[in-house]
């Protein structure tokens, strides 16, 4: 079976992804189709399966969500003599269900094509990767991956599995490990004055970035049993290349500066490194703009020569840890600090396959912009509310449900007139929103939805669209504005929620 786990430290996510994934199969058999039926009886397939560990220490686990998104790539090698041949195509593996249901934390994986055992005595190994997009090659040592990487994209590399039909060896635990370093970024004013100053970051930028790692596969050490699990080292070694400026995904395209409290600025994934060493610094472009419309650059240098002075207490960035890079605001310079932190953990996807809306848990807050891009097949706002006929029929990044309603058998004139200051009747869209998520909303003193909920988006003729909760499937319909109906407020929350 194959499952995630962690490297020591921190370890998904996705989304982000944190630790190890192993993989594990439990059959024999052959890479090509035997020639007969009756071969065909004496080999068996290979037939993996993958789940997550939980996480260790300062580390992360990205959620078995994940698991029947991600797209793997594998190689395998044969031996000849004293050599190996590497196989010249590249394997592809998903997994397709759970093992004992959704609620497990186990998948079945499926090569494809299907792989087997030789009937012979041949020994055959097999390592995999993340993202499978990775440009698989065989040089003059063996095979390897080249995998490019934008600052959101996660990359793992198994260990190398090893064994044949008797020994059954590829029957094992697939260790992925994560071959990047995470970096959560966090800004904060140190007074009003510079809150005011600054105004909200729009872009943070790391620039001179390693944008590709190449691994040489089958360089580490194989095993064939899962006596013990193996160690980082064990996927053999691998080289960063490329230059290259990343943008840190905000979480909505902008973040507002406060003083009261550290925001969350959104995460990057970079290259390990050491700061003590002659050229591993970071350096950071922070762009703000004020209520004016004045733009306001900064340069932040973090090497040997700052990294001190930050109160860091080790050096090094690591590969499958994360870390916290908490700026703070000044008025004419910015200062930091760097903390190890808990790999990012999020409820949904986030650079794997397409986004989709969730739930903060324990919360009645519905977010649709996470910091990796918007949900898909969702409208969602850049600006606050500022009225239906000015927002459209759109959602906002996060958007916070109430509680209870606002009214209950209300006409639709009246129906806009019950929100409270800064809360709104919601367009269609959001409705729809909560229609679709309304058994996670859970906020203490959450009132259950029932019945008719009236919508402040127009369908034409005078008349407006309205959705009941209680059906069982999706259908926005409309009626009349004498028509009555329930009414539960929402409003926009822009910046101020970790997501």
């Amino acid at each position: 079976m194959f499952s995630m786990i962690h490297s020591h430290g921190a370890g998904l996510p996705a989304a982000l992804l944190a630790g190890g994934i192993l993989l594990a199969g439990c059959s024999k058999g052959h890479t090509e189709e035997p020639s007969s039926p009756e071969d065909k009886t004496e080999i068996r397939q290979i037939a993996p399966s993958v789940t997550l560990k939980a996480p260790e220490p300062l580390s992360g686990s990205m959620g078995n969500v994940y698991l029947l998104q991600m797209d793997f790539g594998f190689a395998r090698s044969e031996q000849s003599g004293r050599d190996w041949e590497v196989a010249e195509n590249p394997i592809g593996a998903t997994c397709n269900e759970y093992v004992g249901g959704s609620g497990e934390t186990e998948a079945y994986l499926k090569f494809a094509p299907a792989q087997y055992y030789y009937p012979d005595e041949r020994v055959s190994r097999l390592q995999g990767w993340y993202p499978a997009n990775g440009e698989f090659g065989i040089d003059e040592v063996g095979g390897y991956v080249d995998i490019g990487f934008d600052g959101q994209t996660d990359v793992l590399i198994s260990d190398i599995g090893q064994g044949s039909t008797f020994s059954k060896g590829l029957d094992r635990l697939y260790h992925f490990y994560h071959v990047l370093t995470q970096l959560q970024f966090e800004v904060k004013a140190v007074s009003a004055i510079a809150a005011s100053q600054w105004g909200k970051i729009t872009a943070i930028t790391l620039t001179d970035e390693s944008d590709r790692y190449t691994h040489d596969l089958f360089s580490g050490t194989a095993k064939e049993g899962n006596a013990a699990d193996p160690s980082p080292d064990d996927i053999g070694g691998g080289r960063f290349s490329g230059k290259s400026e990343f943008d840190v995904a905000l979480p909505a395209r902008s973040v507002t500066v406060t003083d009261d409290a550290y925001s969350p600025a959104g995460i990057v994934m970079i290259e390990p490194r050491d700061l003590s060493s002659r050229n591993g610094s970071l350096t950071i472009y922070i762009t703000a703009e004020d209520a004016t419309g004045t733009v306001r650059e900064s340069e932040i240098a973090i090497d040997r020569n700052s990294y001190q002075e930050s109160g860091i207490t080790t050096p090094d960035l690591q590969a499958g840890y994360s870390y916290k890079i908490r700026l703070e605001l000044m008025q004419d310079d910015v200062t930091f600090t760097l903390v190890p932190a808990e790999w990012k953990t999020v409820e949904q996807p986030v650079d794997i396959g397409k986004t989709e809306p969730y739930v903060r848990g324990g919360d009645n807050y519905i977010i649709t912009r996470n910091m990796f891009g918007n949900a898909s097949g969702w409208d969602v706002r850049d600006d606050e509310w500022a009225g239906a006929q000015a927002s459209g029929n759109t959602v906002p990044p996060v958007m916070e449900v109430a509680v209870s309603d606002a009214a209950g058998s209300a006409d639709w004139n009246t129906a806009g007139t019950v929100c409270p200051s800064g809360w709104h009747l919601p367009t269609e869209q959001e409705l729809k929103l909560i229609w679709t998520y309304q058994d996670r909303l859970c906020k203490e003193g959450h009132v259950p939805l029932e019945g008719n909920y009236w919508s402040c988006t127009e369908a034409g003729n005078g008349s407006y669209y309205y959705v009941d909760m209680d059906a069982e499937s999706y259908v926005r319909q409309s009626a009349a504005s004498s028509e009555t109906g329930n009414v539960r407020c929402v409003r926009d929350i822009a910046n101020s929620i970790d997501y």
